[in-house]
């Protein structure tokens, strides 16, 4: 739309396979926002329709991306969607809010530490997660990054409220990975 302000539309097709059980088909079609606030300030909203096998809900997602300087960044996010848990079959409604700051040592270097809350809104039984990461690059080249990544998730099961015993999930993963990305948008 112009120099700071972008606009697009965007359509995911999702299928999910409960097995035994149902097989869900998603439609999401979102419309885009992005806009240039200030110089180092990008905030972007996104929206529209989810239809999963008839039925209609919506799927939104903010964001707001504040540069520091050249080296950091820092992003906070909320986001309204549906998704899958253990131990329930079918889609559930969540809501996410999420933080992270990219911070790079150098051109060359670059740490990530983000952490987020979850929390599923079904109508007496819902779930509650916290989840926490630490990811480290290195570059490799212009395009391409070797990255380790280190991640704590923490389910607390509640029911009307009041957490339910022995029904908590922890999960750590650590993960290597190479990231190709061919241009840095500083």
């Amino acid at each position: 739309m112009s120099a700071r302000t972008d606009l697009y539309f965007a359509y995911r097709f999702e299928q999910r396979q409960f097995l035994p059980g149902p097989l869900i088909t998603s439609h999401i079609g979102t419309i885009g926002w992005s806009r240039l606030l200030t110089p180092s300030l990008r905030l972007v909203l996104e929206g529209g329709p989810r239809v999963s096998d008839g039925d209609w809900s919506p799927d939104v997602t903010i964001t707001a991306t504040q540069t520091v300087n050249d080296l950091t960044t820092f992003s906070m996010g909320y986001g309204h969607t549906q998704d899958v848990a253990v131990g329930v079959i079918g889609l559930i409604t969540t809501d996410r809010v999420n933080a992270s700051v990219t911070m790079a040592r150098t051109r060359r270097w670059e740490a990530m530490f983000s952490a987020g809350a979850f929390r599923n809104v079904q109508p007496v039984n819902d779930s509650l997660a916290y989840d926490a990461s630490v990811s480290v690059g290195r570059s490799l080249s212009d395009a391409i990054w070797l990255v380790a990544s280190v991640n704590r998730t923490f389910n607390d099961q509640r029911f009307r409220g009041a957490p339910v015993p022995n029904t908590q999930i922890i999960r750590n993963w650590v993960l290597i990975s190479i990231r190709v990305q061919p241009f840095r948008p500083r």
